[in-house]
């Protein structure tokens, strides 16, 4: 990513007339409706989001202004500095100058890192293939399957990202790629509109299709990128989501387990076949479902992690059975609570008194925890969760799915467009689970793909 004191001479420029003035019209034009639906001032960015992310906004803007030109002034911000000062610079940095100007910022998927060197980049707007783009610092920053809106030049036969690059949420990304597969053909509809009987004639030989392409509108339309950028944080950062299992409790994945005793393990293994809330799923697994006419209470602005099987019986937690313990996985502090009063009264005196694994998600849990000696070991927390999550995602292979037009991910694998929905479901997938810090929740969803049939959709 360019570094800004390469840009250093350009900006300080800007701070003459009309220049100072024509950036701040140009910001704008890019934060303005943002932040009036936010119900926020432009100059509240920062507060709200942070100063990094307003320099991000602030790059997009100087980005953009560096491409437009102005007729009075005999061309861009860019032309006239480098008419009057361009003998101060050096020739790789004027050409960088140069190589911005001439550029449009597009949708890429990201894919191929390899961190401090580059990455594979696919343009989702314009279409083509694969392009591999050298950056060091952003590839420690980025995931596999981000959607970034930025600009990719060339300068002296090195492919880069410059520096005003926007990482997009799934909504903001989907919102532009959407605007921008109909815009060329709305404009071009519109000219022939507002051309009258008398102007007419000044379309006759002009080839609309090559003069208003993708690229054309990109470069008319840099504004939208930022907009839909900002107008996800703010909304992000005022309306944080909270995510809560179908009982309407906090997401905390946690493992209770009892250790048994001596020669134990067949005889709990019948006292929970016998129990009616518990499902077997094999000689050492069991689900634990939700008493028929339980309430789901997961709703409003929510987001709701459930997990159901084929009937629909709500899944409250996972219990397996080995040859020294018994574990229950659940999801929620209530949960091990309620899932310790049921295994206390089944187990009996079979087993010891409980100890619970948090995972990093209650930070402060997991080491007061870790202090009493009440946790698992790292590989056996991240087991545990793993086996959960399993569960979990096998059961959703059956649900319908706003993501997939509400059909299952097995119904959606059978066509072409719900295969390509699919794949854009499992991307961002793997791409929100490789954001989390925990180990224990960064997912393999490798499987997925190969038991629906879309792995050749995973490059």
């Amino acid at each position: 990513m360019a570094q800004r004191h390469i840009l250093a001479g350009l900006i300080k420029w800007m701070d003459r007339e009309p220049w100072h003035d024509r950036f701040l019209e140009t910001m704008a034009e890019h934060t303005e409706e943002a932040c009036e639906e936010a119900g926020i001032a432009v100059p509240d960015i920062a507060e709200v989001l942070g100063q990094t992310e307003a320099m991000t906004v602030w790059g997009a803007v100087f980005e953009d202004f560096l491409t437009r030109p102005y007729d009075d002034e005999g061309g861009t911000i860019v032309d006239d500095y480098l008419k009057r000062r361009g003998c101060k610079e050096t020739l790789p940095t004027r050409r960088y100058m140069e190589a911005v100007r001439d550029s449009v910022m597009s949708v890429y998927e990201v894919s191929g890192i390899v961190p401090g060197e580059s990455f594979l980049a696919r343009d989702l707007i314009r279409g083509g293939d694969c392009i591999r783009v050298s950056e060091r610092s952003a590839t420690k920053m980025l995931k596999p399957w981000d959607r970034i809106a930025t600009r990719i030049v060339e300068v002296n036969g090195k492919t880069m990202m410059t520096g005003g690059t926007l990482v997009l949420g799934p909504d903001a990304a989907d919102d532009l790629i959407e605007y921008f597969s109909s815009a060329p053909g709305v404009l071009r509809q519109t000219i022939h509109e507002v051309a009258d009987g008398d102007n007419r004639d000044l379309l006759d030989g002009l080839d609309l299709d090559a003069a208003i392409n993708d690229s054309v509108v990109l470069g008319m339309s840099s504004e939208a990128f930022t907009a839909a950028w900002l107008g996800e944080s703010l909304h992000r950062a005022l309306h944080p989501p909270q995510v809560v299992n179908h009982d309407g409790d906090p997401i905390e994945f946690q493992t209770v387990r009892y250790p048994l005793v001596a020669g134990a393990a067949d005889v709990a293994r019948q006292r929970l076949g016998a129990h009616p809330d518990l499902r077997e799923e094999g000689e050492t697994f069991w689900n634990w479902i939700a008493p028929p006419g339980s309430p789901l209470l997961g709703q409003g602005s929510t987001q709701t992690f459930t997990t159901t099987l084929s009937d629909g019986a709500p899944v409250l937690g996972n219990i397996e059975v080995k040859d020294d313990a018994v574990l229950l996985h659940v999801n929620s502090q209530a949960r091990v609570e309620r899932g310790q009063t049921l295994l206390g009264a089944l187990l009996g005196e079979l087993a010891g008194a409980p100890s619970v694994a948090a995972t990093a998600a209650d930070s402060a849990k997991a080491k007061n925890a870790a202090a009493k000696g009440d946790v698992f070991s790292e590989p056996e927390r991240i087991d545990a969760v793993w086996a959960y999550l399993d569960q979990h995602y096998h059961s959703v292979l059956d649900q319908p799915l706003a993501r997939l037009d509400n059909e299952t991910p097995r119904a959606a694998a059978q066509t072409p467009h719900g295969r390509a929905k699919l794949a854009a479901w499992l991307k961002y997938l793997e791409n929100q689970t490789a954001a989390n810090p925990d180990r224990a929740l960064q997912y393999n969803f490798g499987w997925m793909w190969t038991e629906l049939g879309v792995a050749e959709l995973r490059a």
